[in-house]
């Protein structure tokens, strides 16, 4: 449906369960006061996130304006305003915090593609700590939207030309990738087939059957960068 699934969660404790960054919790109340399909807490599904206030682990004070993001990877609905399950840390880097037991945290359904939290507003849920919507924000600026997209890629045509006759041709394009396609051409322009090495990501070979000049074309394909 088009109206984003979000709502608070008030989990009276986050249980560590043994495995690094991962609690579970039982029994939260849920509140979502833009329930479009009256299902409540049955709208929710593993992969959303859990935005929760963090505390230090060494004073168990609550860190101001600092969120971190969760995984749920386990969900059971009680009935439409409980819930329990089971999270996963999902933020940058390692955790080093803690998670806040009786604090209210943002529940957000995800963008499908970056898996961005859609989240709810801090003037609808007054209840919220000081800055839970733009603390949530942060965390996934800094882990999903400040970093390449993993799926982009950047084509680059080059030509290269070979002068002398030889049965080796070295191609020093210092292009930083080994996934390329190489056409091969005689110096009259006649197009030939022969076996292409890559070296390494900056550098390959051709091997001629016969000792020929002439010129190659090549396409790169390499991963865009920040």
């Amino acid at each position: 449906m088009s109206t984003p699934i979000n709502a608070v969660l008030y989990v009276d404790q986050f249980t560590p369960t043994g495995l690094p960054g991962e609690y579970s919790f039982t029994n939260a109340a849920f509140n979502n006061q833009t329930d479009r399909t009256g299902n409540g807490a049955f709208d929710v599904q593993p992969g959303f996130i859990l935005s929760v206030q963090a505390i230090d682990p060494n004073t168990a004070t609550a860190i101001p304006g600092l969120f971190h993001r969760y995984k749920l990877t386990k969900v059971a609905a009680i009935d439409p305003g409980t819930l329990s399950g089971v999270m996963v840390w999902d933020g940058d880097g390692d955790e080093e915090d803690a998670p806040a037991n009786g604090a209210p945290a943002v529940l957000a359904e995800v963008t499908p593609r970056r898996h961005l939290a859609l989240l709810t507003s801090e003037a609808i849920y007054n209840d919220l700590p000081a800055g839970a919507g733009f603390g949530s924000l942060m965390t996934d600026v800094k882990k999903i939207l400040d970093k390449p997209d993993e799926d982009s890629t950047k084509i680059v045509m080059l030509r290269k030309d070979f002068t002398e006759d030889d049965n080796e041709w070295i191609w020093l394009h210092e292009q930083g990738t080994s996934t390329f396609q190489v056409s091969l051409y005689n110096y009259d322009g006649t197009q030939f087939f022969a076996g292409v090495k890559a070296v390494d990501g900056d550098m390959l070979q051709v091997f001629v059957a016969q000792p020929t000049h002439g010129y190659a074309v090549g396409i790169f394909t390499k991963p865009v960068q920040p």
